[in-house]
């Protein structure tokens, strides 16, 4: 069996070492758990919070509520009334944020209504 230069490595016991350390590398990045570009939330809940609800679409049976301080977030309001359910609608809600499983792709963040008013202050009942 050729062995190549004595002394020195054959390209195959090279590449077999890449192999293993590229890897030891992906192992060691995904058992990181993804801390740089983690999108994990320091709350889970919000409270007394005001929104605009959106339909996605005139066809659509979708509603998302698009909080005043942030417009680009859509919270996806897993439970809400059929009264609140109206396009340009201004609420004040309260709830529980989802996570979103990872590789889905969901319409807005999960949201669990805990109470929802209108932003008049008209309270309807859940």
């Amino acid at each position: 069996m050729w062995q190549g230069r004595k002394g020195t490595a054959g390209t195959g016991t090279v590449f077999v070492i890449f192999i293993f350390l590229l890897l030891a590398g992906m192992v060691h990045l995904a058992s990181a758990g993804g801390e740089p570009f983690s999108t994990e939330r320091d709350e889970n809940s919000v409270s007394d919070m005001k929104g605009t609800v959106h339909r996605l679409s005139p066809t659509s049976r979708f509603y998302v509520i698009v909080p005043d301080d942030d417009k680009i977030q859509r919270l996806y309001p897993s439970n809400l009334p059929a009264a609140f359910r109206k396009d340009g609608l201004r609420v004040r809600f309260s709830g529980r944020i989802g996570e979103i499983p990872e590789n889905a792709r969901l319409v807005g963040t999960p949201l669990e209504l805990t109470g929802i008013e209108e932003a008049d202050g008209t309270t309807t009942p859940q």
